[in-house]
């Protein structure tokens, strides 16, 4: 019967120090193994560097390689219909709304909306990240800015067919007209 504290037959030998890569200390001639950094009696340094300021490069994986544009995009493909159809609404209306609503919202939003596009498709990660952490904001935003516009809207529509109502009960019941009855 084994005890606890004996080793177990079923393990495998580890390697042995002969079957470890080494390398030698240029300096004082040390037998160092080959994943060292440092030399195990001078402290000198095994390995020569690349350089301090240089970093390590690695090929990215293959998923990697390019960021999707398709969420890049999908900003725009919302924003610009949305944009057109007010546009349009605007204009029929009136012009000098249209010149506001084209000066002060239009070209803000798509300048934006065109700034987080080219950041999201950038190579340069920094940038990359900082265009994914402010699109869900720009969103956020948008749809609230959005829904509040609509229930605008809907307020007014209301509020003009209370006031049609209103003027039709009032002309029905205020004018005269000789029908002969």
């Amino acid at each position: 019967m084994a005890l606890m504290n004996e080793p177990d037959d079923l393990r495998k030998p580890s390697l042995k120090s002969q079957e470890i890569p080494t390398i030698e200390c240029r300096r004082c001639g040390a037998e160092n193994y080959a994943n060292a950094v440092l030399c195990w009696i001078c402290q000198s340094r095994l390995h020569e560097e690349i350089g301090s300021d240089a970093k390590m490069t690695r090929d990215k994986p293959e998923f990697a390689q390019q960021p999707s544009g398709v969420y890049a995009n999908l900003l725009l493909c919302f924003l610009i219909p949305a944009l057109l159809v007010i546009g349009i609404g605007l204009f029929y209306l009136n012009v000098t709304w249209f010149v506001y609503f084209v000066v002060f919202i239009s070209l803000p939003l798509l300048a934006i909306a065109v700034g987080l596009r080219q950041a999201l498709l950038s190579t340069n990660q920094d940038i990359r990240s900082a265009g994914e952490i402010l699109t869900p904001i720009y969103l956020v935003f948008l749809s609230v800015f959005g829904t509040l516009g609509i229930v605008v809207l809907v307020i007014l529509a209301i509020l003009a067919l209370v006031f049609g109502f209103f003027a039709a009960l009032f002309e029905m019941c205020t004018n005269m007209s000789n029908t002969g009855r």
